[in-house]
């Protein structure tokens, strides 16, 4: 990531290796996407998304397992570039969902939810991941 000098996929692999050796895999939530937010960036997002999501696959040997993304709040209207690509998932990739950020606000940044905001969201992430591990597809 040319933003933070960090490389975040060698991070969640890392972080999958030791994770490994303590339980098993369920399932993945995601939220990311605001810096992606651009057209040519946002274009490509879906396939790289699907990439990501059958390398954390391979990574934690579950090859179905379900994984569920968050959209982006609508605080700037570019977020939308990212939301109408994470709208595609479930039909592109299999045992996927997407939880909606629908009416929820930022803490006064146009970025980041506020605590409210988040916790609903990682509600609504909860009730997607259930509903994908309980649909068996």
């Amino acid at each position: 990531d040319s933003a933070t000098g960090t490389k975040p996929l060698d991070d969640a692999l890392l972080r999958i290796n030791t994770a490994a050796r303590y339980g098993v895999f369920k399932g993945i939530i995601w939220h990311q996407g605001e810096s992606d937010a651009k057209p040519a960036a946002a274009a490509g997002y879906l396939n790289d998304l699907k990439v990501l999501v059958e390398r954390l696959r391979a990574a934690t040997g579950v090859g179905d397992l379900p994984f569920v993304a968050g959209e982006l709040g609508s605080f700037r209207p570019n977020y939308n570039l990212i939301n109408l690509q994470l709208q595609k998932l479930p039909e592109t990739v299999a045992r996927t969902a997407v939880a909606s950020a629908n009416d929820l606000t930022h803490k006064g940044d146009t970025t980041h939810f506020d605590s409210r905001s988040a916790d609903l969201l990682g509600k609504r992430m909860a009730e997607q991941m259930i509903r994908v591990q309980k649909s068996g597809r």
